[in-house]
Formats: structure tokens, C-alpha cells, sequence
């Protein structure tokens, strides 16, 4: 009778060590894909800093260009300049960095999700304040 609960003791444990339909899984990305990935980010880079600069910078030089038009602009220059500096970096640190040394306890991962989500929410409002500055001025 003993040995029976034992079994059943042991045959409940090993039934949960199964999937359960709660259990998320985790899909890791060919690394060919990751490469070519990171790859195109580090290409952007330099594109995406030295084109918001220069738009920054052209606004700064020539006060005429400063309107409220402009400002919005600029405002939006700055969320992808911040891209630049700060998610797309992060993004290949993240990507090329193994699995086995990001942990379940590291803060990165959710620090980088939490960035982009931010940067893409101020630019999306930006661009939606531009695009209602747009139709107000027609």
C-alpha cells in the first residue's frame, strides 16, 4: 500500500514536470538571423545619428527656421536620435550577447523593451502632433 501512494506521489510529480498550456516557451532566433539582424542595426546607426544631428543642427544654426512647425520636427529628431544612441545599441548588446549569460534575474532585456516601447510611443505622438500642426495649417 505504501509503495502504491509513493508511486502516485511520484507519477503526480512527473505528469507536472510536463508543458503545461501556461508554460510559455522561448523561440530562439537562427544565428545567422541574429547576425544579419545586428548587422543592419549597426549600419543604421551612423545614418540615423548623423541625419537627426544635421537636422538639429540646421535648426539651431538659422533662427528663421525656428518655428512651431520646426519644433515638432526637432522634437522628433531628438526620439530617434535617442534611438540611435541608446535601442539600437542596446538592441545588438542584447542580441549577440549568449543566452546562458543573460539570466532570468537580468534587468536589461526588460530595460531595452521598456525603451523602445517609450522612444516609438514619443515618436508616434510626434508625429501625430506634426501631422494635426499639418492639417491645421492647410
Amino acid at each position: 500500500m505504501a509503495n502504491s501512494t509513493v508511486d502516485m506521489m511520484l507519477g503526480g510529480l512527473e505528469s507536472d514536470k510536463e508543458s503545461s498550456p501556461l508554460e510559455t516557451s522561448v523561440i530562439i532566433p537562427n544565428s545567422t538571423s541574429v547576425i544579419i539582424n545586428s548587422v543592419l542595426n549597426a549600419l543604421l546607426i551612423p545614418i540615423c545619428i548623423a541625419g537627426n544631428v544635421l537636422v538639429l543642427a540646421a535648426v539651431w544654426r538659422n533662427p528663421s527656421l525656428r518655428t512651431p512647425s520646426t519644433i515638432l520636427l526637432c522634437s522628433l529628431a531628438v526620439s530617434d536620435l535617442l534611438v540611435g544612441f541608446l535601442a539600437l545599441p542596446i538592441n545588438i548588446a542584447i542580441a549577440l550577447t549568449p543566452l546562458s549569460r543573460v539570466s532570468s534575474q537580468s534587468r536589461l532585456p526588460q530595460a531595452r523593451i521598456f525603451l523602445i516601447i517609450q522612444l516609438c510611443c514619443v515618436s508616434l505622438e510626434t508625429m501625430t502632433a506634426i501631422s494635426v500642426d499639418r492639417y491645421l495649417a492647410l
